[in-house]
């Protein structure tokens, strides 16, 4: 039991005609947060993001980047049990990839449960200590996040044409 935060998508969840603080109050408000928490958050989340004086223009106009810095920065400040994160570290520059990789690996959310969703080896292997492969939907292997990656590489160069279809 316990609250998720879900960041699958880079803007779910964001209204492009709000700026980036209304998009932080709605998402919170979506999440069930009590608007006194999400108040007490936004200069954190505003700091993390890094977007400043953008942060107060509508989000329609903030690049796909933008949109993965808000998103983060409003999962990393929030008080959610569970972050569920898929690809968006795809997304945005490697400072702030960096970043993000930190925050997730800090004491502060090492009490969390993390889901993370990617076919970036080096990630998988930063930030879980066990991983799952799946294929066409199945788990195909499970166990400590470094052999979960050899096993995924060994089915990569297995294949007759060095490709194959695994998440």
């Amino acid at each position: 039991k316990g609250r998720i935060f879900p960041l699958i998508e880079i803007n779910a969840g964001i209204h492009p005609d709000l700026n980036g603080r209304e998009n932080v109050r709605m998402l919170g408000a979506v999440m069930g947060l009590p608007g006194k928490e999400v108040e007490e958050e936004l200069p954190a989340i505003e700091d993390f993001c890094e977007l400043g004086e953008w942060f107060d223009r509508p989000v329609r106009q903030y690049s796909s980047g933008m949109l993965a810095r808000l998103g983060f920065a409003v999962a990393m400040n929030v008080d959610a049990d569970v972050l569920l994160i898929d690809e968006v570290l795809a997304v945005g520059d490697r400072a702030f990839q960096n970043k993000c990789l930190a925050k997730m690996n800090s004491q502060e959310l090492k009490k969390k449960a993390k889901i993370f969703v990617s076919h970036n080896l080096e990630q998988v292997q930063c930030l879980c200590r066990s991983a799952i492969l799946l294929e066409r939907g199945q788990i195909v292997f499970s166990g400590d996040s470094e052999y979960t990656v050899r096993e995924y590489e060994s089915r990569i160069h297995a294949s007759p044409t060095g490709t194959r279809s695994v998440a």
